[in-house]
């Protein structure tokens, strides 16, 4: 007897403990834990804390004309531009997802097993799609905390990718004074008071 109330208690303790754990697994699966993680890891690559409002992310989507090419989502992060492409009815096998975080492009993955995702530097955009086949690009970068550098390589690149067809950036600051700088042409812009922090969402082209 003594030794069933022994194995009772050992077995409410493992229990417990797997209880416990998946828990734990969940509450790591989730978009805010997982992208505060790439923060701490790259805060200047991530360019903010937390991922976009679905405000954000439709103001966004709503940006992206019509068409029959791809739609590219730089800087996917959780895939929350994804979902609202996908909501606005563009269809899965027109969105590229592009993201240089290894974690993160493993999320979307599996998030979204039904659009391209893409591991890659959008310093290297060109070389990660097929020439003339990008529609548009919805871009989550944050470009004024990005070495000068590096800015003006992925200006390069997304002029080469997009050859005259929309960009649509996000900023939480007048991001778009160095695109202007460079060539770039703001023709609308939206304010989306719904975030954390506020942001502007423009079109570029």
């Amino acid at each position: 007897m003594f030794r069933n109330i022994q194995h009772a208690g050992r077995a409410q303790k493992t229990d417990a403990w797997r209880a416990g754990a998946e828990k734990i697994r969940k509450l790591n699966s989730q978009p805010w834990v997982i992208f505060a993680r790439e923060w701490l890891h790259a805060p200047r690559l991530t360019g903010a804390v937390c991922p976009s409002s679905c405000a954000l992310a439709k103001a966004m989507a709503d940006y992206v004309p019509d068409g029959t090419g791809l739609v590219v989502d730089l800087g996917a992060g959780t895939g929350a531009v994804v979902a609202a492409l996908l909501k606005k009815g563009i269809p899965a096998r027109r969105i590229v997802a592009v993201e240089q975080s290894a974690q993160l492009a493993r999320y979307l993955r599996g998030r979204f097993p039904e659009i391209a995702v893409l591991r890659g530097d959008a310093a290297k955009l060109s070389r990660l799609l097929p020439k003339g086949s990008v529609d548009c690009v919805v871009s989550s970068l944050p470009l004024v905390s990005l070495p000068q550098a590096k800015r003006e390589a992925v200006v390069r690149e997304l002029k080469l990718v997009l050859q005259g067809r929309p960009l649509v950036q996000f900023s939480y600051l007048w991001g778009g004074a160095f695109l202007v700088h460079n060539g770039l042409m703001c023709i609308s812009s939206t304010l989306v008071l719904k975030n954390l922090p506020p942001a502007r969402v423009m079109k570029f082209v």
